[in-house]
């Protein structure tokens, strides 16, 4: 088959572009053609296809208002990704296209490019973008945010659910106005989801349940590294208000003798460094951004892995990763989150916001004998390896396209 990959990065920025492309060598391996479609940027792996990508846009960046008004347009309708999208099609001539997280840097309008195209689409649901214009779905105080149910999208700007009147304008125009095309509705066959809470929550938003498929992500087995690092409570991911590392800082100042190592960036970075010195942590390190042999060192020597996530947190592939290294984690009880972590077989579930709960699961882990703490590590890399294997992964994806091309 010939595949279309839509996904605003084309580098490993995150867990879901880590994912786009693995699965993007896993087709290849196994013969099929890939073709990638994304957003310009200086850390893109090389690819042919790179005059078709949507130029760079950094949302963060402040500019002129002319500037700030075409980023603006773009988040809702990008006319330049629509007509790069259709050149894509045209020259390559999919059998079908797989998108991923397109919206703001590349925009739905692609969708219409696919449907005049005829080529079906199917695509995988790795946050909430589609039930919530807050795809996070978190809130200014750090609740799940239930707004914009049901088509109510005015309530994003209403309540100020991105932070910002501007942000919270633009993605209630893009939702109204993609509503309105139906460019999801329309032109979307199939949507994959990773967690089978995903799939409920998105039954009950409005998405036909028969038109949602659970197919779990996967994780290539990874061999330990020569090398370990420290002895730690080891945080990978992205630093982000809902991954709830405010409260890991709370349970690092509990639990001064165990060491704490955060792994990452992102854009809460230096309001935890700060807050971190207001703690007098001296237990707590960031080391920044770390990927490939560096991060599976450090993943290969914490005696336990957390994810102290606040929001509807979907299937993290770092969860998945640390398993499949033989490591106990500690998750809270949000959204996805407990069908990885069986608690007291395989890691530990603990609520979510309660840095106290958290301290203390930690230390109970820290303190397990030798025996104790390898058993639970055989479970988990046995568990993680037969559920989450690339080559189920693979086959029931290639199933999933050939229905939808049939």
């Amino acid at each position: 088959m010939k595949i279309i990959q839509a996904n605003k990065f084309y580098y490993p920025r995150g867990g879901a572009d880590m994912y786009v492309l693995e699965l993007s060598q896993l087709l290849s391996d196994a013969g099929h053609e890939v073709i990638p479609f994304a957003m310009h940027h200086p850390e893109n792996r090389k690819t042919p296809y790179t005059d078709y990508f949507v130029s760079e846009m950094d949302l963060k960046a402040r500019g002129s208002w002319w500037q700030d008004i075409k980023k603006f347009g773009r988040v809702v309708y990008s006319l330049e990704a629509r007509r790069k999208f259709a050149a894509l099609i045209r020259a390559t001539k999919p059998d079908i296209i797989h998108i991923h997280n397109i919206y703001h840097q590349i925009s739905p309008s692609i969708l219409q490019a696919a449907r005049a195209a005829h080529v079906p689409v199917v695509m995988t649901l790795h946050d909430y973008k589609l039930l919530n214009p807050n795809y996070s779905m978190l809130g200014h105080g750090g609740q799940i945010c239930e707004h914009s149910a049901n088509g109510r999208y005015a309530e994003v700007l209403k309540y100020n659910c991105m932070g910002s009147r501007g942000a919270s304008f633009a993605v209630m125009m893009e939702a109204y106005l993609h509503a309105w095309l139906g460019s999801y509705r329309k032109t979307v066959r199939r949507y994959i989801s990773p967690s089978r809470f995903m799939i409920d929550l998105a039954a009950r938003r409005g998405i036909a349940r028969e038109k949602l498929v659970h197919i779990p992500n996967f994780v290539r087995p990874l061999t330990p590294p020569k090398t370990r690092g420290k002895e730690c409570a080891l945080y990978f991911g992205r630093l982000s208000r809902e991954k709830g590392l405010m409260y890991l800082l709370e349970a690092a100042k509990m639990i001064a003798n165990i060491p704490v190592v955060i792994v990452g960036r992102g854009s809460e970075e230096a309001e935890l460094r700060s807050r971190a010195g207001e703690l007098g942590l001296k237990n707590v390190t960031f080391v920044g951004f770390k990927h490939g042999a560096e991060l599976w060192h450090l993943v290969a020597g914490a005696r336990v892995v957390v994810m102290p996530t606040i929001s509807f947190e979907n299937a993290p592939l770092a969860i998945l990763e640390a398993q499949s290294l033989g490591k106990i984690t500690i998750v809270t009880a949000q959204g996805g989150l407990p069908e990885l972590v069986r608690n007291g077989e395989n890691g530990y579930v603990v609520p979510p916001a309660d840095s106290l709960t958290l301290a203390k699961t930690i230390e109970m882990v820290w303190n397990m004998s030798d025996a104790e703490r390898g058993a639970m590590e055989g479970v988990a890399r046995e568990r993680v390896m037969r559920e989450h294997n690339p080559e189920d992964h693979l086959r029931r994806i290639v199933a999933l396209y050939k229905s939808v091309i049939l």
